[in-house]
Parts: structure tokens; C-alpha cells; sequence
């Protein structure tokens, strides 16, 4: 039998003891510790696998949001919306719409003018609302036909037919219908040699008028339109004094008066009176636009036009403004509207100085427009 060493195998133990404490100390591997130590090495535990997060897909018209990034919100300055233009109100006086005013035709001998307008007033002084006139219509009878009648000294049977009269004998004649009277002297007189001034005419035509109740309400100054002197005949016109001036043959009396103040003929068409209403008138600058495009009713002195029929150029410079009237409507419903005027001077080829002119524009906006 073979003898053990003591001592050498204590040594040996001691040597195994001291190399295992070291590599314990130096931190090798759990693995390696385990076989020196004579253990089986731990089968490790596998690492769970890392979560992957799948983002969500984001509509293309989205933005998406992050958690990281923040966008700072700009302060902004709220926009004001500006105040609505208001809507003018439209002035609808108690007749309601009114019919298409009947125009005044313009004189043929005026096509030729040419004119350019300028304005040197502001459109703010063209009025926005003006009174409307209703006619109203005149009421008669036999009986009050027969008292104009003899006070005129005719003699004759009274005639109706279709709501008008008619009396006349030798020497003179009257017929009258609604608002209008017409009368005729048959029989001339001799005449004077020469006519008297316009102040004595016009009293002599009105005294004649108001004499025998031929006008209703409202009648006017009257002027001398024309003087005959070679037949000593004149012809005195007479309008309302209100409204005025009125540029339409509705209403007026025209009265010839001979040079020894006889009444030789007159015709008339004068409602019994007047009732008013305010209506609002168009847009200043819509009047203008109608006047530049040749759409108002022009007035000139034909006798400081030069003779001929070349055209006319003409430079117009409106200076002032004012309400004229017309009619409207038909004979059982007639009504005097309100037209804007304007007023200023032109100059014309081949005319010394400025001639005075005006032009006229139908001005209401509840009402028709006119023909043409």
C-alpha cells in the first residue's frame, strides 16, 4: 500500500483553497465560480424580448401630435368684420308706385347740341326726398255748367254726351270735361292798334279766369309766352304757384288776350286742387350717370344757338341744383312728380359767352321708369 503524504495533501488543499478565494475576488464568471466550485452552471433565464410600439397610421389630412414637440399658440388680433353697409330705406309716400312720368319732348331744333357735362357742385346738395302731387279731379254738373255759361254770355242749350258739356250759340263756344275747359270766341272784335304791356295782359287773362271759376285752387304769377303784334294778339300761359316750376303741359291755362283785353280763345286743364305726399328720390349718383348718357330733358335758349344744322359741341358746367315737376299717370289718376334739375352755363362753338342751360332727370324711386 502506498503511504500518504499528510503534509502533501494538506498543502495541495491549502493551494486549491487559495486560487479559488482569488478568482472568487477577481470577479470572473458565475459559470467559471460554479465548475471550480464543482456546481453545474445555472442555465439562464432568457431576457424577455423588447417592446415594439406600432404607430396607428394618421389620415393625411391630420397633423399627428407628439408628446415631445409643443407648438406655442400665436396670439392673434381678432379681425372685425366691418359694419354692413346699410340699405338707404326707400320713401313710399301714400299714392304707392307712382306711373312713369310723362317727359317733355325735347325741341328738334336742339338734337344738334353736343354736350359735355362737368360737375362744379357736390352730388351731397342733390335733394334725397321731394312731395308728390296728386291732381285732383274737378265735378260738374248741368247746373253749374249752365252759370259758367251765361256768365260768359252764350246763349244756347247745354248738351251732355260721355261725361262732357257743350253749349254754344253764335258768337262763342265752351266745352268742358273733367279738369279740362275749352272756349272760343266765334265773332272777332276791332282790334287795338297796339298791344299793351305783359303786366296789363296777364291781369286781363286772370280776371277773366277767376271771373268765371274756369281754374281751380293754386293758379300762378302767369307770363307772356308770345306777342302777336301783327294781329294784336298775346298769349298768356299760367301754371301752379306750387308746385313749381312744372315743365309739362299739366296742368296750365293758356289764355289769348287781344290788344283791347277780350278774351279770344283758352284752353285749360286745372284739377280742383292738390294733395302731397313725401317721396324719396334715386341715388344722387345714379341722376348724374343719367344725365352724362344723355337722359335728361335738356333746356336752352334756342336764339343764342348759331344758325345752321352743324352739330354743336358744348362744355357744361353745373353750378346749382333744384326740384322741377312733371306729370304722371292718365286723366282719371294724374300726378305731379318730382324731376332733379341741374342748372349751370356751356360753352358753345360760335357763341359769344356762356348760355344759360339746365337738364332735367326723373328723380323718384317708387316709380316707373319712363319710356325710351
Amino acid at each position: 500500500m502506498f503511504e500518504v503524504d499528510v503534509a502533501a495533501v494538506l498543502l495541495l488543499a491549502l493551494i486549491a483553497m487559495v486560487v479559488l478565494a482569488v478568482w472568487l475576488a477577481l470577479g470572473l464568471g458565475d459559470e467559471a465560480g460554479e465548475l471550480l466550485a464543482g456546481t453545474e452552471p445555472a442555465t439562464p433565464t432568457p431576457a424577455a424580448p423588447l417592446a415594439v410600439e406600432t404607430a396607428t397610421p394618421v389620415p393625411a389630412e391630420q397633423t399627428p401630435s407628439t408628446e415631445d414637440t409643443v407648438t406655442p399658440t400665436l396670439e392673434s388680433t381678432p379681425t372685425v368684420a366691418p359694419p354692413p353697409t346699410p340699405v338707404p330705406t326707400v320713401i313710399i309716400g301714400e299714392f304707392g308706385e307712382l306711373p312713369r312720368p310723362n317727359m317733355p319732348q325735347a325741341r328738334p331744333d336742339l338734337a344738334r347740341l353736343q354736350p359735355q357735362y362737368s360737375l362744379a357742385i357736390s352730388l351731397e346738395q342733390v335733394p334725397t326726398e321731394a312731395p308728390v302731387y296728386r291732381m285732383l279731379s274737378r265735378a260738374w254738373d248741368r247746373e253749374r255748367v249752365v252759370a259758367i255759361a251765361e256768365s260768359l254770355g252764350i246763349e244756347g242749350e247745354v248738351t251732355e254726351s260721355t261725361g262732357g258739356f257743350h253749349i254754344a250759340d253764335g258768337a262763342q263756344e265752351l266745352y268742358i270735361s273733367g279738369n279740362q275747359v275749352q272756349y272760343q270766341r266765334l265773332a272777332a272784335s276791332q282790334q287795338a292798334a297796339t298791344l299793351p304791356d305783359d303786366t296789363t295782359l296777364i291781369a286781363a287773362a286772370r280776371d277773366w279766369l277767376m271771373t268765371h271759376d274756369l281754374v281751380g285752387e293754386g293758379l300762378g304769377a302767369g307770363t307772356v309766352s308770345d306777342r302777336l303784334e301783327d294781329t294784336g294778339l298775346a298769349i298768356v300761359v299760367f301754371q301752379p304757384a306750387e308746385p313749381s316750376p312744372v315743365l309739362s303741359a299739366v296742368p296750365r291755362a293758356t289764355v289769348t288776350v287781344s290788344a283791347d283785353g277780350e278774351i279770344r280763345q283758352a284752353f285749360i286743364n286745372w284739377p280742383a286742387g292738390f294733395e302731397s305726399s313725401i317721396y324719396g328720390l334715386r341715388d344722387a349718383e345714379l341722376l348724374w350717370q343719367d344725365v352724362l348718357e344723355g337722359r335728361g330733358y335738356l333746356e336752352v335758349d334756342v336764339e343764342s344757338l348759331p344758325p345752321g344744322n352743324d352739330p354743336l359741341p358744348a362744355d357744361v358746367t353745373i353750378t346749382g341744383v333744384e326740384i322741377a315737376y312733371t306729370d304722371a299717370g292718365g286723366e282719371s289718376d294724374r300726378y305731379l312728380t318730382p324731376l332733379v334739375r341741374f342748372t349751370g352755363e356751356a360753352t358753345i362753338a360760335g357763341v359769344d359767352g356762356p348760355v344759360p342751360m339746365r337738364v332735367s332727370v326723373p328723380a323718384v324711386g317708387a316709380q316707373a321708369a319712363p319710356r325710351g
